[in-house]
């Protein structure tokens, strides 16, 4: 039995926000995984969360992420609530318990081989899982 809990990260940002004054929807997709890897990190480091993210276009072109991310067992319902909330505050997000989770991983990785990006937090380990 693991001692964390599995969940699954998904952000996508509206192309309406506005990031150091310049639209989401406007910038390059470069600085769209930049800004996204910087907005999570900063999200999930408070709580020491640790997690894996990877990019993926969305059908405006524009990046959103897919991730997995470990809490710990005894992780605060409100703590978890917070980061929801915070992650809908720039377009629309799934922070959620992980049903299946090989599914899952599968999943998120699936442009991986294309793209060849994905953030990877500190003592995030495949291993453990």
């Amino acid at each position: 039995m693991p001692d964390y809990l599995n969940y699954e990260i998904t952000v996508t940002v509206s192309p309406l926000y506005q990031i150091s004054g310049q639209r989401y929807g406007k910038m390059i997709a470069s600085k769209q995984w930049e800004f996204l890897q910087f907005f999570i990190y900063e999200t999930l480091k408070k709580h020491d969360i640790h997690y894996q993210i990877y990019p993926e276009f969305h059908k405006n072109m524009s990046i959103h992420v897919h991730g997995h991310a470990r809490l710990p067992l005894d992780m605060n319902k409100f703590d978890i609530v917070d980061i929801h909330k915070r992650f809908n505050q720039i377009g629309r997000s799934n922070f959620k318990p992980v049903s299946n989770l090989l599914t899952w991983l599968s999943y998120i990785c699936k442009d991986y081989k294309e793209l060849q990006m994905r953030y990877t937090s500190p003592m995030y380990s495949a291993i453990t899982l």
